[in-house]
Protein backbone atom coordinates (compact mmCIF):
# COMPACT_ATOMS: atom_id res chain seq x y z
CA UNK A 1 0.00 0.00 0.00
CA UNK A 2 2.81 2.77 1.12
CA UNK A 3 4.61 1.78 -2.13
CA UNK A 4 1.73 2.56 -4.40
CA UNK A 5 1.22 5.65 -2.37
CA UNK A 6 4.92 6.46 -3.03
CA UNK A 7 4.13 5.67 -7.01
CA UNK A 8 1.52 8.02 -7.10
CA UNK A 9 3.41 10.70 -5.42
CA UNK A 10 6.00 10.24 -7.65
CA UNK A 11 4.10 10.85 -10.75
CA UNK A 12 2.70 14.20 -9.30
CA UNK A 13 5.89 15.37 -8.70
CA UNK A 14 7.09 14.60 -11.77
CA UNK A 15 4.38 16.49 -13.27
CA UNK A 16 5.26 19.29 -11.22
CA UNK A 17 9.17 19.07 -11.34
CA UNK A 18 10.11 16.91 -13.79
CA UNK A 19 12.70 13.73 -14.19
CA UNK A 20 14.82 14.59 -11.18
CA UNK A 21 11.95 13.90 -9.06
CA UNK A 22 11.88 10.17 -10.44
CA UNK A 23 15.23 9.77 -10.74
CA UNK A 24 15.83 10.85 -7.20
CA UNK A 25 12.58 8.36 -5.89
CA UNK A 26 14.55 5.99 -7.82
CA UNK A 27 17.86 6.36 -6.07
CA UNK A 28 16.06 5.94 -2.75
CA UNK A 29 14.04 2.96 -3.59
CA UNK A 30 17.53 0.98 -5.11
CA UNK A 31 19.48 2.26 -1.77
CA UNK A 32 16.49 1.56 0.64
CA UNK A 33 16.50 -2.35 -0.96
CA UNK A 34 20.45 -2.68 -1.01
CA UNK A 35 20.01 -1.55 3.00
CA UNK A 36 16.95 -4.35 3.55
CA UNK A 37 19.63 -7.17 1.69
CA UNK A 38 22.26 -6.10 3.93
CA UNK A 39 19.89 -6.16 7.17
CA UNK A 40 18.20 -9.34 6.07
CA UNK A 41 21.85 -11.04 5.80
CA UNK A 42 22.68 -9.84 9.21
CA UNK A 43 19.94 -11.30 10.42
CA UNK A 44 20.13 -14.54 8.75
CA UNK A 45 23.65 -14.85 10.70
CA UNK A 46 22.12 -14.29 13.67
CA UNK A 47 21.79 -17.48 16.29
CA UNK A 48 19.33 -17.66 19.08
CA UNK A 49 20.45 -17.01 22.41
CA UNK A 50 21.97 -20.15 24.64
CA UNK A 51 19.87 -21.29 27.73
CA UNK A 52 22.48 -20.15 30.15
CA UNK A 53 23.16 -16.99 32.26
CA UNK A 54 25.60 -15.15 31.08
CA UNK A 55 26.59 -13.57 34.55
CA UNK A 56 27.58 -17.15 36.14
CA UNK A 57 27.13 -19.78 33.89
CA UNK A 58 24.20 -21.87 35.62
CA UNK A 59 21.59 -23.61 33.96
CA UNK A 60 19.12 -22.69 36.27
CA UNK A 61 17.01 -20.08 34.38
CA UNK A 62 13.06 -19.67 34.25
CA UNK A 63 12.00 -17.86 31.07
CA UNK A 64 9.18 -14.85 30.65
CA UNK A 65 7.77 -13.92 27.40
CA UNK A 66 6.79 -10.00 29.01
CA UNK A 67 4.88 -7.11 27.48
CA UNK A 68 7.51 -4.10 26.77
CA UNK A 69 5.00 -1.65 26.09
CA UNK A 70 2.09 -0.31 23.63
CA UNK A 71 2.25 1.62 20.29
CA UNK A 72 -1.35 3.22 19.23
CA UNK A 73 -2.22 4.95 16.32
CA UNK A 74 -5.57 6.72 16.02
CA UNK A 75 -7.53 9.78 14.73
CA UNK A 76 -10.16 11.67 15.72
CA UNK A 77 -13.07 13.44 13.57
CA UNK A 78 -16.16 14.89 14.06
CA UNK A 79 -18.67 14.46 11.89
CA UNK A 80 -22.06 16.35 12.01
CA UNK A 81 -20.94 17.39 15.66
CA UNK A 82 -20.49 13.72 16.47
CA UNK A 83 -17.13 12.79 17.91
CA UNK A 84 -15.70 9.49 15.46
CA UNK A 85 -12.10 7.78 16.63
CA UNK A 86 -10.57 5.19 14.94
CA UNK A 87 -7.33 3.63 15.12
CA UNK A 88 -5.51 0.90 16.83
CA UNK A 89 -2.78 -0.50 19.22
CA UNK A 90 0.12 -3.07 19.06
CA UNK A 91 1.41 -4.34 22.25
CA UNK A 92 5.35 -5.04 21.80
CA UNK A 93 6.55 -8.00 23.80
CA UNK A 94 9.82 -9.15 25.06
CA UNK A 95 11.84 -12.48 25.87
CA UNK A 96 13.26 -12.70 29.26
CA UNK A 97 15.51 -14.35 31.19
CA UNK A 98 15.96 -14.45 35.16
CA UNK A 99 18.42 -16.48 36.60
CA UNK A 100 17.60 -18.79 39.60
CA UNK A 101 20.91 -18.48 41.21
CA UNK A 102 22.57 -15.16 40.93
CA UNK A 103 19.79 -13.16 40.10
CA UNK A 104 20.81 -11.95 36.76
CA UNK A 105 17.67 -10.46 34.29
CA UNK A 106 18.54 -10.41 30.57
CA UNK A 107 17.48 -10.50 27.01
CA UNK A 108 16.71 -14.01 24.70
CA UNK A 109 16.26 -14.41 21.52
CA UNK A 110 14.74 -17.46 19.71
CA UNK A 111 14.43 -18.63 16.83
CA UNK A 112 10.81 -17.55 16.02
CA UNK A 113 12.18 -13.53 16.89
CA UNK A 114 14.86 -14.67 14.26
CA UNK A 115 12.39 -15.85 11.60
CA UNK A 116 10.33 -13.24 12.19
CA UNK A 117 12.61 -10.52 11.51
CA UNK A 118 14.18 -12.18 7.91
CA UNK A 119 10.69 -12.42 7.20
CA UNK A 120 9.75 -8.28 7.72
CA UNK A 121 12.89 -7.43 6.26
CA UNK A 122 12.68 -9.77 3.08
CA UNK A 123 9.31 -8.37 2.22
CA UNK A 124 10.52 -4.69 2.69
CA UNK A 125 13.51 -5.65 0.31
CA UNK A 126 10.81 -7.10 -2.30
CA UNK A 127 8.89 -3.90 -2.27
CA UNK A 128 11.97 -1.59 -2.57
CA UNK A 129 12.98 -3.62 -5.68
CA UNK A 130 9.23 -3.83 -7.16
CA UNK A 131 9.36 0.23 -6.53
CA UNK A 132 12.62 0.66 -7.96
CA UNK A 133 11.97 -1.63 -10.87
CA UNK A 134 8.78 0.27 -11.49
CA UNK A 135 10.10 3.71 -11.54
CA UNK A 136 13.17 2.43 -13.69
CA UNK A 137 10.54 1.26 -16.43
CA UNK A 138 9.41 5.02 -15.96
CA UNK A 139 12.62 6.45 -16.52
CA UNK A 140 13.57 4.55 -19.51
CA UNK A 141 9.82 5.17 -20.98
CA UNK A 142 10.47 8.87 -20.41
CA UNK A 143 14.66 8.89 -21.66
CA UNK A 144 13.34 6.71 -24.69
CA UNK A 145 10.46 8.11 -25.62
CA UNK A 146 9.39 11.32 -23.97
CA UNK A 147 12.12 13.05 -26.40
Amino acid sequence: MISLIVLIITIALYMLVGIAAIAIAFLIAALCAIGYKAQKDAAAKKQPSKRICPMCGSTDVKFQYVVNGTTSTGSATTLSGVGIASGSSKVHHRNMAHCESCGYTFDFVTQDDINAEYNKLKANEGCSIAVAAVLGVILAIIFFFGR
